[in-house]
């Protein structure tokens, strides 16, 4: 740019600094060249004409909602839907019974891991892996299967639960054990009979005065109106009958068949027994 063009321009600038429009008329400013300017494009036009890629993001699937409609007056909602049962599994339900009826710790937690039913039941009997165990008499056995859930009072054919089956076996551990449950000392089976009443028929004095420390009923009665110290006497138990006596069992006591426990001592022959009750009936 020369010297001239320089002077032209300063001229051009003074005369808008001083807004003098004479100044722009005067030939130095007509003839100086045009000044060029620098186009400013707007910023919505730079953002259309700048090229942009697109990339569709694929949205999750949604599922549909189900509308469920208000229910009528007086019309009972309908029932949740049934949970699917567990699938049975009678090869290990096997192998816990026969584990359990062998006190085997081991057989018994091996089968419930392979997921065995802890309230499964043989074909005969209905004779659960608590129930064989009970007769068994193996307190570990006992607490593992208790500690899956097995049921204390779930009955065989015969009306009996694992307690009066380990009474009936004289397994005085597992009763101990079984007490310690608070169960119900004057549960019955299909007779009648109580847990006290099977260990005075079966013979286990110290079940008897486990039975009677944690509260047992002396004089409970059968479906035939007989007590424990009746079926002591019956069956010839000595020791059991007088313990029962200590613990004031009523002597005089009478069944529905019209019997004292005397009666049934002299009946099956047992004259200690005999002896003994007569002494305390004088």
């Amino acid at each position: 740019m020369t010297l001239f063009e320089k002077s032209r321009r300063s001229l051009v600038r003074e005369a808008v600094k001083r807004g003098d429009a004479r100044l722009l008329k005067t030939p130095e400013v007509l003839m100086a060249p045009p000044v060029r300017q620098r186009h400013i494009w707007p910023a919505a036009v730079l953002e259309e004409d700048v090229p942009t890629m697109t990339v569709a993001v694929p949205s999750a699937p949604t599922q549909p909602t189900r509308v469920v409609p208000p229910p009528l007056p007086g019309v009972l909602p309908p029932p949740p839907a049934r949970q699917a049962a567990p699938r049975a599994n009678p090869v290990a339900d096997m192998d816990l019974l026969l584990a359990a009826r062998n006190g085997n710790l081991a057989g018994v937690q091996n089968a419930l891991l392979s997921g065995a039913n802890v309230e499964c039941t043989e074909s005969n009997g209905r004779m659960t892996p608590l129930m064989n165990s009970a007769q068994d008499g193996t307190c570990a056995v006992l607490f593992e299967l208790l500690s899956n859930g097995a049921r204390l009072f779930t009955r065989n054919n015969g009306g009996k639960t694992a307690p009066m089956l380990s009474t009936i076996y004289g397994r005085q551990a597992a009763v101990e054990l079984f007490i310690s449950y608070k169960i119900n000392l004057e549960d019955r089976d299909n007779e009648g009979k109580t847990i006290l009443m099977h260990a005075a028929e079966s013979g286990y004095k110290g079940i008897i005065k486990k039975l009677l420390a944690a509260g047992a009923d002396v004089d409970a009665e059968d479906a035939g109106g007989q007590t424990a110290l009746m079926w002591a006497a019956q069956k010839g138990n000595l020791a059991e009958a007088g313990i029962l006596i200590a613990n004031r069992a009523t002597i005089h006591k009478v069944s529905r068949s019209g019997k004292t426990a005397l009666q049934y001592a002299v009946k099956g022959g047992h004259g200690d027994v005999a002896k003994m009750l007569n002494d305390y009936t004088r």
